[in-house]
C-alpha cells in the first residue's frame, strides 16, 4: 500500500491548512528514551542541528541515492529508525516499512519482491536474517549496503555475507544516542575481510561532525571514549543535573562521557574494549569483562556470549553465558574451562557457565543483562549452577529463559 501525499493534501479543508510552524536548528526535533538496561531511562533531546549533521555526515559511508529502497527493521521507540527512515526519507529514498516482528521468511520474500538495495539492523537481528539470505541468494542479489551496530559486531556474519554476496558493504557503526545515531564507523568489504581468529573489526573512525577524544588512558592506551560536535545532544528532558554529570571539557569542547572503553589501532582505527562500568575489581586484580568475552567468543562452536559480574554470598563472581552454534548441546565444560586457561590469567576465569537457548531481550533487541543476573540468582537460590573450583568439575544445569522468568 503506498500513500499519495498530493491526494492526501487536498483532503484537508483550505480554512484549516496554515503556515508550517517555524522551526530554528536549536529546537528539539525528536526525544528518545534510553533503554534503561542500566539505570532509570532518560529523554535525549536531539535538535534538528543535531540531526542534520549528522544526515549530513552519514551519507559519506552508507551512501544511498534516490533510486535507493531501504528495508526498516528498527523500531521508532529506537533512533536506528533515524537511518533506515527518516535518513532514507531525506535521501528521496523508496522505504519499505516492515512488520514488528522480524520474521526472515518474510523479510527475504518482501526484499525480492521489492528489489531492496539498503538496509539498517542491529547486530542480533542480522545475525538471525543471515542464513536466511545465504539459504536464498537469488532474493538478496539486490541488496547493495547494510548498515548494523547496536552490539559488538559479529565477524563471522559480516564474512559470511560478503563472501556470498562480493558486492555488498557493511558499515559497522558506533555511537550513543546522545550523539545522534552513530559517531564512528568503518566500513568492510571484499577488500578489507579480517580473517584472523584473535581480530575483530574496529568501531572505525568518527563522522566529520563528530570529535573523539581517549581519555584517562591506562598503560594498555585504553581508555574512556568521549565525543564532541555538532551532533551532541543538547540534555536530557528535565534531567540537569543529570544532563552536567555525563559532560566534560576536553581542548576546549563540550563532550559527551561515553562510559565506553576503547583504544586506537595502528590505522588510527577505535577499538571498542567495553564499558566502563565492566572493569571490576575482583580479589585485588583489575578486571575487563569484555576481555572474558572476546575470549570465549574465540571457543570453535559457540555463537554468542555475554559475561557479567554479579554478588553472590557476599562475593563477586563472574558469570558468562553462552550458546553454541546450531543450538547443539555444549557438554564439554571442562574443555571449554581448559580453553580458556590457556588463554587468561587465573584469577578471570569464570565460576558460572550457562548455556543459552534464546537471550532475555530488552525492546532494542540488546540482550537485557538485568534479566541475565536474575537467571543467575534463581539459578543459584534453586541448583547451584557454577564451575567448583576445588574439584575441577563442571555442573550444568539448562538456565529458564526469558518467558518463564
Amino acid at each position: 500500500h503506498f500513500i499519495d501525499m498530493d491526494k492526501l493534501l487536498t483532503w484537508v479543508p483550505d480554512k484549516q491548512r496554515g503556515p508550517l510552524p517555524s522551526v530554528t536548528e536549536e529546537d528539539v526535533c525528536y526525544i528518545i528514551y534510553t533503554s534503561g538496561s542500566t539505570g532509570r531511562p532518560k529523554g535525549v533531546q536531539i535538535t534538528h542541528r543535531n540531526t542534520a549533521a549528522f544526515f549530513s555526515s552519514i551519507e559519506h559511508c552508507f551512501i544511498m541515492y534516490s533510486d535507493a529502497k531501504c528495508l526498516t527493521t528498527i523500531p521508532y521507540y529506537f533512533d536506528g529508525s533515524i537511518s533506515d527512515t527518516f535518513y532514507a526519507l531525506y535521501k528521496g529514498a523508496f522505504v519499505l516499512i516492515t512488520p514488528a516482528l522480524p520474521i526472515p521468511s518474510l523479510l527475504i520474500d518482501l526484499i525480492d519482491e521489492h528489489q531492496v538495495t539498503h538496509m539498517v539492523a542491529v547486530i542480533s537481528i542480522l545475525k538471525l536474517l543471515s542464513e536466511t539470505f545465504l539459504e536464498n541468494p537469488n532474493k538478496f542479489k539486490t541488496m547493495r549496503s547494510i548498515l548494523t551496530g547496536g552490539e559488538a559486531c559479529d565477524k563471522q556474519v559480516v564474512n559470511n555475507l560478503i563472501r556470498a554476496f562480493p558486492t555488498l558493504t557493511i558499515t559497522n557503526a558506533y555511537g550513543p544516542t546522545e550523539a545522534t545515531c552513530d559517531s564512528i564507523t568503518y566500513t568492510i568489504d571484499c577488500n578489507n575481510l579480517i580473517t584472523d581468529k584473535d581480530q575483530e573489526y574496529p568501531i572505525g573512525k568518527p563522522l566529520r561532525t563528530i570529535e573523539a577524544y581517549l581519555v584517562d588512558l591506562d598503560e594498555n592506551g585504553i581508555g574512556e571514549l568521549c565525543l564532541g560536535g555538532s551532533q551532541l545532544f543538547s540534555s536530557y528532558f528535565n534531567r540537569p543535573e543529570e544532563t552536567a554529570r555525563v559532560f566534560r571539557m576536553i581542548n576546549g569542547s563540550r563532550c559527551y562521557t561515553t562510559g565506553d572503553l576503547c583504544r586506537m589501532d595502528e590505522q588510527e582505527n577505535f577499538i571498542f574494549i567495553g564499558r566502563k562500568d565492566d572493569e571490576i575489581k575482583l580479589n585485588g586484580n583489575r578486571v575487563h569483562l569484555s576481555e572474558i568475552k572476546n575470549a570465549l567468543s574465540g571457543v570453535a562452536g559457540i555463537r554468542a556470549v555475554e559475561i557479567i559480574a554479579i554478588e553472590i554470598r557476599g562475593q563477586k563472581q563472574i558469570c558468562s553465558f553462552f550458546e553454541p552454534e546450531n543450538r547443539f548441546e555444549y557438554d564439554d565444560f571442562e574443555e571449554l574451562r581448559e580453553y580458556l586457561k590457556n588463554v587468561l590469567p587465573s584469577y578471570m576465569l569464570p565460576r558460572f557457565y550457562l548455556q543459552m537457548i534464546e537471550w532475555p531481550l530488552v525492546p532494542s533487541q540488546k540482550i537485557d543483562r538485568k534479566k541475565l543476573r536474575q537467571i543467575i540468582e534463581l539459578g543459584c537460590v534453586e541448583r547451584s549452577i557454577y564451575f567448583n573450583v576445588q574439584e575441577e568439575k563442571a555442573t550444568m544445569v539448562s538456565p529458564q529463559t526469558a518467558n518463564n522468568l
